[in-house]
């Protein structure tokens, strides 16, 4: 049996660095940004859509945290007039890709681009514990067929005897 990957992803860290990043940015406008457990919770989400985009076998793969949708969000949560709007935007767009690159960075010397494995994300104080779980594949037939041999005993106490996989 193969080791397992555990291992501790620091999204305090990073979130103090967008944090302070967003604050240099924005303190020329005037603008304060959100508190800095707006920035953990973004950090999260978007390891979050990382681990999501990863798994072979997750319909959400597909799916991600855009960063122009983050630039909405603060901009709603600052009250910022459309052109100041727009200045937070430019500001913040290369701050956001810059975020998800380092935790792309993170996650790439742990995990690879592709996998069959379920990955458990736990919080862990400000940051996050990312670990390796089961084959989905092995997980999904296992659940398959206990689902059967629910449905057959079933049956069978109904006295309709096994008619499953005939």
């Amino acid at each position: 049996m193969s080791k397992k990957v555990v291992f501790i992803l620091p999204t305090s860290n990073i979130a103090e660095y967008l944090f302070n990043r967003t604050l240099y940015k924005l303190a020329p406008l005037g603008i304060n940004p959100p508190p800095f457990e707006w920035y953990l919770s973004f950090c999260k989400t978007l390891t979050h859509d990382i681990m999501n985009r990863r798994m072979a076998w997750s319909k959400a793969n597909s799916q991600s945290y855009s960063s122009d949708e983050m630039v909405d969000q603060v901009c709603q949560y600052l009250d910022v007039s459309v052109d100041a709007s727009r200045q937070v935007s430019s500001a913040l767009i290369g701050i956001l890709g810059e975020t998800e690159a380092q935790l792309q960075q993170y996650i790439n010397m742990h995990v690879p681009t592709s996998s069959w494995c379920v990955w458990i994300i736990k919080d862990f104080f400000n940051d996050v514990i990312i670990e390796e779980g089961e084959d989905f594949r092995i997980l999904e037939y296992n659940r398959m067929m206990d689902e059967k041999s629910l449905l057959e005993k079933r049956m069978h106490e109904e006295g309709r005897g096994s008619e499953i996989g005939r």
